[in-house]
C-alpha cells in the first residue's frame, strides 16, 4: 500500500510549475527505506507487498550545491534500522545479524528545469542521478554505484520537498533499491557581478546592472528595448526601428527618414505618397493627382500647365531664416515727417547659438522630444512656432560659437538623429 501511494504521489505532481532558483546551496533532512528484494521480485510486486525496510524516522542528511543551470553535486549520509527477520527471509549472500545499515556517498544530478527542457522557474524540478557510495552491512562496507531519478517540488523560493529512488549495485553483496523522502532548504546567493539582484547564470548582461524584466540587461532610454539590442540606446524608440526614434511611427527611423514628421513607406525613405503614383509628395509637382514618374508625378496635361505658369511666378517676399531672427531687411522708403523726428533706438538683444534636436509640425511631438532629453538630464526648450509653422526643440544654448560647435560634435556622436546649430 505504501508504494502504491508513492506512485500516485510522483505522477500526480508532474504537471505543476513555479518559483525561481537563485540560491545555489541546499540541505535536506528526511527518511529513507532500503529494499533488498529489488532483484528477486518482479517490478509490479514491489507496489503490492511490503518489502521496504526501515524502523526509525529521521535517517538521512544530504548537502549539495548547484554547479550551473543543469548540474548539481551533493553528498549524503543515511542510516536505516532494519528488520533482521525480514532481511534474512530474502535469499542473500550471507545471513545478517546487525540491524544497522549505513550508507555514505556522493552523486551528480542532471536537472530538467534548466531553461532548455523545463523553465528554470518551475515548481517541479525533476532530475536523474549517478553516484558512488559505501554501504555498511553487518559492519562490512561494500563499494557500490547508484543510478536513479528524483524530483524536488518548490512551493516557495527556499523551501521544498524531495522524493528520490535509486538502484544501488554492490560489488560483493546483493543489490538494493533506496527510496528517500525529505524536506529541502535552499540558501546562499549566486554570483552577481553587477549587483542587480539577478544571478550571473541567469543574467544576459552580467557586467551591466539591469532589470529582471529584461533578463538583467539595462535600458538607458526606458523604451523597453535592452541596450545590447538597441541601435539607439540613448534615445527613446520603438521595437520596429530597433530602439531608434520614429516620430511619425512609419517604421523608418528618424536618422534615415527624409520626412521624419510625416508617415510614409520605407521604399520612399519614410515620405508619403498621397496620390499613390510612386512619386513621393515632396518630389511630386502634382501631389494630389496621380501621374507618371517621367512627368514628375503629374498627368501630361498638368505638366504643360505647370511649365506655362513657371514664367509668371514671382517671389512672394524676402527669405528669412534663424540667423536673421526672422527680420526683413528690405529697406522701405521712410516717411519724410517721421524721419525728421529723432527716434529712440531699441537696444539689440544678444543673439544665442541653439543646438536643435528636431523640428515638428505637431506641438505634441515637440513635447515628446523635449521630455526625451529631460530624461537624459538636459534642460531643453521649445522655441515657439517658426515662420514655417514648425516647433523647434533646443537642447542647449550658448553665447560662444566655439563652445556650441564643440558640443554639437559630441551630441552628433551620442545621438542617432539630425542635430544642427542655429543663431537667433
Amino acid at each position: 500500500m505504501k508504494k502504491y501511494l508513492l506512485a500516485i504521489f510522483i505522477f500526480s505532481v508532474s504537471g505543476l510549475s513555479g518559483q525561481n532558483l537563485y540560491h545555489p546551496w541546499f540541505i535536506e533532512a528526511g527518511t529513507n527505506f532500503v529494499d533488498f528484494q529489488i532483484i528477486e521480485k518482479p517490478f509490479v510486486d514491489h507496489f503490492q507487498s511490503i518489502s521496504w525496510n526501515q524502523k526509525n524516522g529521521l535517517s538521512k542528511v544530504r548537502f549539495g550545491r548547484m554547479v550551473n543551470n543543469s548540474f548539481t553535486l551533493s553528498g549524503y549520509m543515511q542510516q536505516v534500522t532494519m528488520d533482521v527477520q525480514m532481511i534474512n527471509a530474502i535469499p542473500l549472500q550471507k545471513t545478517i545479524s546487525d540491524e544497522h545499515f549505513r550508507k555514505v556517498g556522493c552523486q551528480v544530478e542532471y536537472k530538467f528545469a534548466n531553461g532548455y527542457i523545463l523553465k528554470e522557474d518551475c515548481i517541479l524540478d525533476p532530475y536523474i542521478l549517478l553516484g558512488t557510495n559505501g554501504s555498511t552491512i553487518d559492519d562490512i562496507t561494500y563499494l557500490g554505484q547508484s543510478a536513479g531519478f528524483g524530483i524536488n517540488i518548490w512551493p516557495t523560493d527556499k523551501f521544498g520537498i524531495n522524493a528520490e529512488v535509486s538502484y544501488n549495485y554492490l560489488y560483493d553483496f546483493n543489490d538494493y533499491a533506496n527510496y528517500n523522502f525529505g524536506l529541502v532548504v535552499r540558501f546562499g546567493n549566486m554570483a552577481d557581478k553587477d549587483k542587480d539582484q539577478i544571478p550571473d547564470i541567469h543574467d544576459k548582461c552580467p557586467d551591466m546592472p539591469g532589470t529582471d524584466l529584461l533578463q538583467g540587461c539595462p535600458d538607458s532610454d526606458g523604451d523597453g528595448i535592452p541596450d545590447n539590442l538597441d541601435i539607439c540606446p540613448k534615445l527613446y524608440g520603438s521595437a520596429a526601428t530597433n530602439g531608434c526614434p520614429d516620430d511619425d511611427n512609419d517604421r523608418t527611423k528618424n536618422s534615415v527618414d527624409e520626412c521624419p514628421y510625416e508617415p510614409g513607406p520605407p521604399e520612399f525613405k519614410g515620405c508619403p505618397d498621397f496620390d499613390r503614383d510612386s512619386v513621393p509628395d515632396h518630389l511630386d509637382k502634382c501631389p494630389t493627382i496621380r501621374g507618371a514618374k517621367e512627368n514628375d508625378g503629374c498627368p501630361p496635361e498638368e505638366k504643360i500647365r505647370t511649365n506655362e505658369n513657371l514664367g509668371t511666378q514671382v517671389q512672394a517676399g524676402p527669405v528669412t531664416d534663424d540667423t536673421t531672427g526672422g527680420i526683413d531687411y528690405k529697406q522701405e522708403k521712410p516717411d519724410t515727417l517721421q524721419s525728421a523726428i529723432p527716434q529712440e533706438q531699441p537696444q539689440p538683444q544678444q543673439k544665442k547659438y541653439y543646438i536643435i534636436a528636431g523640428s515638428f509640425k505637431s506641438y505634441f511631438n515637440a513635447e515628446k522630444r523635449k521630455n526625451n532629453f529631460i530624461h537624459f538630464g538636459f534642460k531643453p526648450e521649445i522655441l515657439g512656432r517658426e515662420p514655417n509653422g514648425n516647433f523647434r526643440v533646443a537642447i542647449k544654448n550658448y553665447t560662444s560659437l566655439t563652445e556650441a560647435s564643440s558640443d554639437l560634435k559630441i551630441f552628433k556622436k551620442d545621438f542617432d538623429m539630425k542635430i544642427w546649430l542655429i543663431l537667433r
